[in-house]
């Protein structure tokens, strides 16, 4: 199996990516996610409490942010 390495230029943006590579009739695909705010989630007497927080920064939730 020969392997190729190719450089996608995403720089420092932020989003959700697919990247598609053909080779004759194979097809692969990957799916990035880049994104700077992370999920947490916590147990907490038998219910679970979501919030959102900025990865690489101290744990606290994000105000404002609407979950669905």
């Amino acid at each position: 199996m020969r392997r190729t390495t190719v450089e996608v230029p995403l720089l420092n943006r932020e989003g959700f990516f697919v990247i598609e590579a053909r080779r004759g009739t194979a097809v692969q695909q990957v799916w990035i996610n880049l994104s700077r705010i992370g999920l947490l989630t916590k147990r907490i007497a038998g219910r679970f409490i979501v919030y959102g927080r900025r990865l690489g920064q101290p744990a606290r939730a994000l105000r404002g942010m609407r979950y669905t």
